[in-house]
């Protein structure tokens, strides 16, 4: 945990690689990657239209299908991958058994993929819902695995991952104590952290309460309730912003980060942002923040990211760290204790034929004298 001045001083050395301690392939490049595929597939829908049956849309589309995942359960097969994995390093694992994923479990993996390019009349509705519901899925899940992977058990991970991956792998993966993000500054505060830093934005801001109480008051007398609704927005999008913007370029970090332990620093030198990046920060957070059709956007973003930035951070060139924080997986072990030298003595064994001292006669008891034998056990009653 740091204090709450917000400030974090200049490194003295250039700052090392930023570290994620997993190898499941980002959904940047799961997405570069779908690109390359898809080409291939818009391929296999013009040969559909052309060469397909003509004037029954239904049967264009299974064909479509059908080509798309004929050519992505073999490239898998063959290659482990497909082409626009390949472009990208990344590969396609089946979890607890080494090598390519056999021709069915790839088929169970291309079958949901496919279904995303119908694109004719009794596809419209799929092609509105697959792409979607198999991205969310992918951006939600910590390892990035679709239900198209976890129905096939397979993953995604880069081209230089272990070629046995285990359940065991994958767990140590997201745990909180393996798979944190850390940067030059601290550990990067994933999104279940940022909500509850943000969920204390108006401690010690109390004029933002103010003037929602203000909006609201004045607001009493309009009847136009959409206008009612545009305005009261905009104020408080406004004042959200100023607020933000002066919060981060003068302490470094809002109320809620500071009490979290958080600070909001520039991405290259780890130092305070200046006033122009916090206000382009704040001015791109407000809606994304504040306005819910954009919330849902924000938060798949802010998780998808591997190091937890949200457009508003892209833009500013800004990060989220946490300066005081170290896992206890990278904690320095103990010194060990000091041990005192051991200085070897000497020790005479007697060998065969060697002499032996004879020992020395017990000492004798003046009260009852020498021992004897012990007395003889009698049988008694009992």
């Amino acid at each position: 945990m740091t204090s709450t001045t917000g400030t974090v001083p200049p490194p003295a050395a250039a700052p090392p690689d930023y570290y994620v301690n997993s190898w499941a392939g980002r959904i940047s490049q799961r997405l570069a990657g779908r690109v390359v595929d898809s080409m291939i597939a818009f391929g296999c829908i013009v040969a559909a239209i052309v060469f397909g049956p003509q004037g029954r849309p239904l049967a264009q589309d299974l064909v479509i299908v059908a080509l798309v995942s004929a050519i992505e359960t073999v490239s898998i097969t063959r290659t482990g991958a497909t082409l626009g994995m390949h472009v990208v390093d990344l590969r396609v694992a089946v979890v607890g058994r080494p090598g390519r994923p056999d021709w069915l479990t790839a088929l169970r993996r291309s079958v949901p993929v496919a279904l995303c390019y119908p694109i004719l009349v009794p596809g419209t509705f799929v092609v509105l819902v697959m792409p979607f519901a198999l991205l969310i899925s992918i951006a939600l899940s910590p390892l990035r695995r679709g239900f198209h992977d976890r129905s096939s058990g397979t993953v995604v991970v880069h081209e230089g991952a272990p070629r046995l991956l285990t359940e065991d792998h994958l767990a140590s993966w997201w745990q909180p104590d393996h798979a944190v993000v850390l940067s030059p500054w601290g550990r990067v505060p994933g999104l279940y952290d940022r909500r509850r830093a943000r969920a204390h934005r108006l401690d010690d801001a109390w004029w933002l309460a103010a003037v929602i109480m203000v909006a609201t008051i004045a607001s009493v007398g309009m009847r136009d309730v959409p206008m009612l609704w545009l305005w009261s927005t905009l104020l408080w999008l406004v004042v959200v912003s100023v607020d933000e913007a002066w919060w981060v370029s003068t302490r470094g970090a809002t109320p809620g980060h500071l009490r979290a332990g958080y600070l909001v620093v520039d991405l290259r030198t780890g130092a305070k942002p200046s006033r122009r990046r916090a206000i382009v920060r704040a001015v791109v957070l407000a809606p994304l923040l504040y306005i819910p059709p954009l919330m849902l956007l924000l938060g798949l973003w802010v998780h998808s990211s591997s190091l937890h930035r949200g457009p508003h951070d892209l833009l500013a060139r800004t990060i989220v760290v946490e300066p005081g924080y170290v896992p206890r997986r990278f904690a320095p072990a103990p010194a060990p204790l000091p041990r005192a030298p051991v200085v070897a003595q000497p020790v005479w064994y007697p060998t065969p034929g060697s002499w032996i001292p004879a020992l020395p006669p017990p000492p004798v008891d003046p009260w009852t004298g020498p021992a004897g034998p012990p007395p003889p056990s009698v049988p008694g009653p009992f």
